[in-house]
């Protein structure tokens, strides 16, 4: 494998987990083997803190990680000192700092409640509406809605979507496209993450960091636009198209394409 200084940030659903099922299959032990070699695997994802951290436990990492479309990022305290996370003012959250970028639901909500109150959402609906619309166990679907800074709206059609969009954005807000759900939440976005992560890296360490970057939705489009190396993961039969033309499109979807998109990032070299 290729040693060069390297942070692999990625997005979950459709990415590294299968669409459909949430399943890793044979990715689970890449990510695995990615750790034994000290290259850092960041999740940066929409899903909110209490699901990463199921994911952080199986996936053995110990890594930074984005949560709600980069709503807030932490770092484990142990590894970067508060002067790693520069023009910051990070906050202790038990073993990490936390670096907030969005805006409190508490204050969110009630702003935006009359522009999707015929939508259901994943924050204002019940445990049954939320285990039907994800495809999650109760448990999973639970801690999708113990969220603190975004709203999944189930839209249905684009023309909603572009209604929803002005209006939110109108407030000082942003509607971003995911896999399954518009989220409305304050302006921030896996792409602002990604550069607080490197940065942090890059501090701390001494040395210019690669970013390998993968992605499936439009959520993941800055994340993908800035990445040193672009990871279009292809999705439900789709791949979408970014500006750079040096982007890497896999032919397979998650969890497999996750594992091919890296390989070729990596000039083909096989893992594991």
């Amino acid at each position: 494998m290729n040693l060069q200084p390297t942070l692999i940030i990625s997005d979950l659903d459709g990415t590294l987990l299968h669409h459909d099922t949430y399943e890793l299959g044979p990715a689970e032990e890449l990510v695995r083997d990615l750790g034994k070699k000290g290259v850092p695997v960041i999740l940066n994802t929409s899903k909110t803190r209490a699901e990463v951290s199921d994911w952080l436990v199986l996936l053995n990492l110990d890594t930074p990680f984005v949560i709600e479309n980069g709503s807030a990022i932490f770092f484990p305290r142990k590894d970067f000192a508060r002067e790693c996370l520069k023009g910051f003012d990070p906050q202790i959250d038990n073993r990490w700092w936390r670096v907030n970028l969005g805006t409190p639901l508490a204050t969110l909500l009630p702003d935006v409640q009359p522009i999707i109150r015929s939508f259901k959402n994943l924050v204002t609906c019940s445990l049954g509406e939320a285990v039907a619309m994800t495809g999650l166990s109760s448990h999973q679907a639970l801690s999708c809605q113990r969220r603190h800074w975004s709203i999944p709206v189930f839209v249905g059609n684009d023309e909603a979507l572009g209604e929803i969009k002005v209006e939110v954005e109108a407030l000082g807000y942003s509607c971003v496209s995911g896999g399954r759900f518009a989220h409305i939440q304050g302006v921030c976005d896996k792409g602002l993450a990604s550069k607080v992560i490197k940065d942090a890296y890059e501090s701390r360490d001494g040395v210019a960091y690669r970013v390998i970057a993968l992605g499936d939705s439009e959520n993941d489009r800055m994340m993908l636009e800035q990445a040193s190396t672009a990871v279009v993961v292809r999705s439900k039969g789709r791949a979408m198209t970014l500006t750079r033309k040096d982007a890497i499109t896999t032919e397979l979807e998650a969890p497999q394409g996750w594992i091919e998109g890296l390989e070729r990032a990596f000039g083909g070299d096989k893992f594991g």
